[in-house]
């Protein structure tokens, strides 16, 4: 089995960061022979910062976390020879070095994790994968509804007047256009209902549809099966993200 697989052709990295929108049953074929990751997984890098780098540079990310503090109730309570210090920290390269490092920690941490629960479950269901085919798969199946949305928010994000611009849309909600349908509905004031409803989004959707063939051809599973540990995992996601507002009433 592992001498046909060796023998099989496979694509080059930058091959599979293309065909990944247009073959991705072959794309993730090639996966299981050789699995790779580190390119798509620096555009999506590349893509994700480029975007808030731009909205660093047309609304100030520092401002709009201001803006945020002065609106909690802690801030009230506040000396002013707290508010200063918090002020300025925002305002600095400091917090923009957390920030960005934050988001970088952020992608690469998560993508690891995802490898590592991919690998576990589909060997749970019967599958046989090993755990870099695992870190495979949740990359690609993120990276082409990432660079999209990025790109799609980037030009919006351009074309756009500054005073047209949500900071709020962007930072709660993860982007200048959202895909779902808290576009139409008015629900910031009901967070539990707009952490469901941002659920169901049509990049979120995609990116379930290639984790599942990912997982079937990389896994070697049923369709069922892998759709089975893409669902319940998002399930999940999604339980602990309702949780976690109406515990702390975070939302938009």
């Amino acid at each position: 089995m592992e001498e046909q697989i060796i023998n099989q052709p496979t694509m080059s990295e930058p091959a599979t960061v293309a065909n990944i929108f247009f073959e991705p049953g072959r794309t993730f074929e090639s996966l299981r022979i050789k699995p790779k990751f580190l390119m798509a997984l620096l555009l999506t890098l590349v893509f994700s910062l480029g975007f808030m780098v731009m909205v660093s540079q047309r609304i100030g990310i520092g401002d709009y976390f201001v803006d945020q503090m002065k609106k909690s109730p802690q801030y009230e309570q506040m000396t002013i020879e707290q508010r200063e210090p918090a002020i300025k920290f925002y305002k600095s390269p400091a917090f923009l070095g957390v920030f960005f490092g934050g988001i970088t920690v952020g992608i690469v941490g998560l993508t690891f994790f995802g490898g590592l629960i991919y690998w576990l479950a589909v060997n749970a269901m019967g599958g046989t994968t090993t755990y870099l085919r695992g870190v495979a798969v949740w990359t690609y199946a993120t990276f082409a509804p990432a660079l999209v949305s990025s790109v799609a928010n980037l030009a919006v994000l351009l074309l756009k007047s500054t005073d047209d611009i949500d900071p709020s849309a962007i930072f709660q909600k993860g982007g200048v256009i959202q895909a779902n349908p808290t576009m139409f509905l008015d629900t910031s004031k009901m967070p539990v209902l707009n952490t469901l409803l941002a659920s169901v989004d049509l990049f979120q959707i995609w990116g379930i549809v290639l984790a599942a063939i990912g997982l079937k051809v990389v896994g070697k599973l049923s369709t069922g099966s892998a759709w089975g540990i893409v669902l319940i995992f998002k399930l999940i996601v999604v339980a602990g993200s309702v949780a976690m507002v109406a515990i702390f009433g975070n939302g938009s």
